[in-house]
């Protein structure tokens, strides 16, 4: 049981005895405090650690009443069991009114103790559960908005340089990291060059080169799968490509159709504090996101460049038609050509003109040469 109980008596054989006998026997694990001011100093540094309070009623630099008065000013929320030899009704009302869980006598009962704690206990367990869940839903609005910016940022701009800079800000953010990047592969040196960086120096965007022959890397690459790793003590360090040292980091390629194109990493250059599986599954969520929009920037790149093509043949064709206009118009000649495919015949006014027929009398098909053939 990984529950922690707090006993507070002035008697430290009872207080030994109830720790040390009767809740370790029930399987919980205990805290001791001898006095009021001792139980008050342990409450403001382990409040968070502590489920379950078992006070004595009389001691003598502070009352149990006492105590539980400074814990409701400080708005530790801890319930309390209060246990007396010395009780009357009007103590039981005020300590209810401080909100006490339960009121036993001295000698307790052991199975009507346990059958305390464990009313008192569940109070302690909603309410971790609604923090937890809380943190949750919290964690999750926080996800779906980081999407939705890098949703919206994709949809206003043809900017590859925005999306990645906005998927590694929100990778960062929502892991609470202390820097990231993305590298994207050059597959003509294998070589990742930084495309986006967080809290990283923008000088190294540009000077740095990332070899695929990093370890991490390389086994992200290989096995398509993200790369966590954390040194246990402060005194370790690893060393990333980009030559920081950190203390942990998470490298998650990323992958088009199993061909690698980048990796998205994160890391804690200076907090010795361990990445999460959660924190994978949304590192490889915004690398799927990043690689559709790499994809789609290389698309549309080539889609520019085969209109600016196709607009360069069509200035050249123009050019080309109104050369050939003027030389006609230029030639005292009559000409005539006939495209076989669209059976279409150009008869030039001047050979028109030769016929002695005006520009609109001739109409531009086959039938206004083979008629006049004999």
């Amino acid at each position: 049981n990984q529950e922690i109980i707090l006993v507070v008596d002035d008697s430290r054989e009872m207080a030994n005895y109830m720790a040390d006998h009767i809740l370790a026997s029930l399987g919980y694990q205990t805290l001791k405090a001898y006095s009021g001011k001792m139980a008050l100093e342990i409450i403001r540094n382990d409040h968070q650690k502590i489920n379950l309070m078992l006070l004595d009623l009389e001691m003598p630099d502070m009352s149990g009443l006492d105590l539980l008065r400074e814990i409701r000013e400080g708005r530790y929320h801890i319930p309390a069991i209060m246990v007396t030899a010395h009780g009357s009704e009007q103590i039981a009302v005020d300590a209810f009114r401080l909100g006490v869980h339960d009121y036993l006598k001295k000698p307790v009962d052991i199975e009507s103790l346990e059958q305390s704690n464990t009313q008192a206990l569940s109070e302690t367990r909603l309410r971790q559960e609604k923090a937890a869940l809380t943190a949750r839903l919290q964690e999750q609005i926080a996800w779906f908005s980081a999407i939705s910016d890098i949703g919206q940022s994709g949809i206003s701009t043809l900017s590859i340089n925005t999306v990645l800079s906005r998927i590694l800000e929100a990778g960062v953010s929502l892991t609470q990291a202390e820097q990231g990047f993305i590298a994207l592969l050059d597959s003509n040196n294998e070589q990742l060059y930084l495309r986006a960086v967080k809290n990283i120096s923008e000088e190294k965007v540009e000077t740095v080169r990332l070899p695929i022959s990093d370890s991490l890397i390389h086994r992200a690459f290989q096995t398509g799968r993200p790369v966590r790793r954390i040194c246990e003590t402060q005194n370790q360090s690893l060393k990333v490509s980009t030559g920081l040292l950190v203390h942990s980091l998470i490298h998650v390629p990323i992958r088009y159709h199993e061909r690698p194109l980048g990796v998205l990493s994160v890391n804690n250059h200076t907090r010795l504090e361990n990445f999460s599986e959660s924190d994978e599954t949304l590192l490889s969520f915004l690398a799927d996101y990043s690689a559709i929009a790499i994809i789609n920037a290389k698309s549309i790149e080539k889609t520019r460049r085969e209109i600016e093509e196709r607009r360069k043949i069509e200035s050249a064709l123009r050019e080309s038609e109104e050369r050939y206009a003027l030389a006609v118009r230029g030639s005292n000649d009559g000409l005539w050509d006939w495209d076989l495919t669209t059976n279409q015949v150009y008869f030039s006014p001047r050979w028109k003109k030769i016929l002695g027929y005006s520009e609109n009398e001739i109409q531009n098909n086959d039938r206004e040469w083979f008629n006049r053939v004999h």
